[in-house]
């Protein structure tokens, strides 16, 4: 007789931004669905964000904070394996690179099953790029590998991992019955176009600051929220005082009332130049919001072009221009597109139908006796040390 199937998730918090957002997602319907599950938090002392454990803790979900100092802290890794034996973990479900390496390192040799989730990668920097080749190779030794988008899942399988490990799962947003109420922050003759994401170069802020300096001569009462936080935040709220926009803009850091964000936009614009699959879009479309997004990762399966919303190519600036005066010109379309763009999201991605294919995943992972394949080692690629030895990846910074 197996064991009772007990899920932790693991992750290392950088904020509260996508993969935490789908995150919180998965405990709450994983919750709903009366699932065994518990949430460990490596908890970066050099940078600590505890906001994805406050989420959980609201859910009445068991968190177990794990310190871990430094670029690689052998003691963190000791403590995670300590606490998922002592928890009785069946299934360890880990969420981002770090999470991934460490939850391989506590996990190895046990018989703990292992999960992640692929949420995408960024290569912005030489250290993110190297950390995402280890990565790649930590994953050919866990169970399952879930991939947010074709796209990533198809790069899964190009590093090497066996088709038969991996597999796509759309990320998931709660659904409420009714539309949330409209809340107007601007005036009478003034529209708000919002964009809720982590402020770095992929994201395609500095296209959005640019063309929105050119329509505000014409439309004066227009309103620029932007939601998030990053490292470039001071570059972006440069670029847009250079640009003259400090009157019509503000950049709003973390935002705790999301629901309330999306109720106070008339448009929201997503021109990223690499994606998986944002959470942001979909909550936007969820909340009956007119979208403008770019024609990367899985962003073309959710949106469909002149029907739920209006689709760009990515770093295309003109178009985006195009795009955004078609909408603030025409409320008929954003009204129509909106309606559209909500009812997509409740058909193919509700946060409790995702929950319930990780479910399937965690049961046919947790009966399945053969675990952690490997695949023949290459010389092209870096090779994956069995334990986190702190030189390892000297001057690498894990985020």
């Amino acid at each position: 007789m197996p064991a009772p199937l007990r899920i932790a998730q693991l992750i290392s918090s950088g904020g509260f931004y996508g993969a935490e957002n789908m995150l919180a997602n998965l405990l709450d319907a994983l919750h709903q669905l009366n699932v065994e599950v518990s949430l460990y938090v490596l908890d970066n002392t050099h940078n600590s964000h505890q906001e994805i454990a406050v989420r959980a803790r609201d859910l009445a979900i068991p968190v177990t904070i794990i310190p871990c100092h430094g670029r690689i802290d052998a003691s963190a890794t000791k403590a995670l394996r300590t606490a998922l034996h002592a928890d009785g973990i069946s299934v360890l479900h880990t969420h981002g690179y770090k999470a991934d390496l460490y939850g391989f390192w506590a996990a190895r040799s046990s018989a703990i099953k292992l999960v992640s989730t692929c949420h995408n990668w960024t290569k912005a920097s030489p250290a993110l790029r190297l950390y995402c080749l280890l990565d790649k190779r930590a994953l050919r030794r866990f169970d399952r590998v879930v991939a947010v988008s074709a796209q990533v899942e198809q790069e899964l399988l190009r590093s090497g991992l066996r088709p038969a490990t991996v597999s796509t799962i759309s990320n998931g947003v709660a659904i409420s019955p009714t539309r949330t109420k409209r809340i107007h922050i601007h005036g009478p003759d003034g529209l708000t176009i919002g964009m809720a994401t982590r402020l770095v170069e992929e994201k395609g802020i500095a296209d959005f600051l640019e063309v929105a300096s050119t329509l505000v001569p014409t439309y004066p009462g227009l309103r620029l929220l932007i939601a998030g936080d990053g490292l470039l935040r001071a570059r972006f709220e440069a670029q847009a005082a250079h640009l003259g926009l400090t009157q019509q803009i503000a950049f709003l850091g973390f935002v705790a009332d999301m629901k309330s964000f999306y109720a106070s936009l008339d448009i929201f614009a997503l021109p990223s130049l690499r994606e998986g699959l944002p959470m942001s879009l979909l909550e936007a479309m969820a909340d009956g919001n007119a979208v403008i997004a770019s024609r990367v990762g899985a962003i073309p399966s959710v949106v469909a072009h002149e029907l739920s919303g209006l689709l760009i190519e990515p770093g295309d600036t003109a178009a985006l221009a195009v795009a955004t005066k078609r909408l603030l010109e025409d409320s008929a379309l954003r009204l129509q597109l909106g309606v559209r763009a909500r009812q997509a999201v409740e058909d193919s991605y509700s946060s409790l139908a995702m929950a319930k294919l990780y479910l399937s995943l965690y049961r046919e992972t947790h009966t399945r006796r053969t675990s952690n394949a490997t695949t023949p080692e290459t010389s092209a690629t870096p090779k994956l040390s069995e334990s986190p030895e702190p030189g390892a990846l000297k001057g690498v910074r894990p985020s």
